[in-house]
């Protein structure tokens, strides 16, 4: 498990290098409007008096966007290095950030209205307490 975690937080330190937005080409003219399905699709539910849990955080890309919905966000990561640039790039009342491993999470079941994670779903190792966590 410790190999997993140290190969996430290397792959952490290329996208804090590299820009994530630039790799995944977010913001080129095609994009956009993929960009803001994506969003909407993740958001439309959330209303300010609701509690979310972002899986996979990374620089805070779409935690910017969760947050603009007034919900109480918990957007967690494996890289403490792209939890910086998201404190940094958007610090927000309504955002709380944290190193967390999602195998290993501390957070009791119930807490959160609602649980997200945008394109990470390829880096978790499946483990049985994740999978409950989060409603499979």
């Amino acid at each position: 498990m410790q190999e997993r975690i140290a190969k996430e937080v290397e792959h952490g330190r290329f996208l804090a290098k590299h820009w994530a937005a630039e790799i995944w080409n977010w913001e080129g003219p095609a994009s956009e409007l993929h960009w803001a399905r994506r969003v909407k699709m993740l958001s439309n539910h959330l209303r300010p008096e609701m509690g979310m849990l972002e899986l996979g955080c990374g620089t805070g890309y779409l935690t910017r966007e969760l947050a603009r919905s007034g919900a109480d966000i918990v957007a967690i990561d494996v890289s403490a290095v792209l939890l910086e640039i998201a404190q940094a790039d958007f610090p927000a009342e309504n955002v709380r950030y944290g190193v967390q491993n999602t195998s290993a999470l501390t957070y009791a079941n119930g807490v959160f209205d609602s649980v997200v994670g945008s394109s990470v779903l390829h880096h978790w190792r499946l483990t049985r307490h994740c999978v409950k966590f989060i409603g499979f």
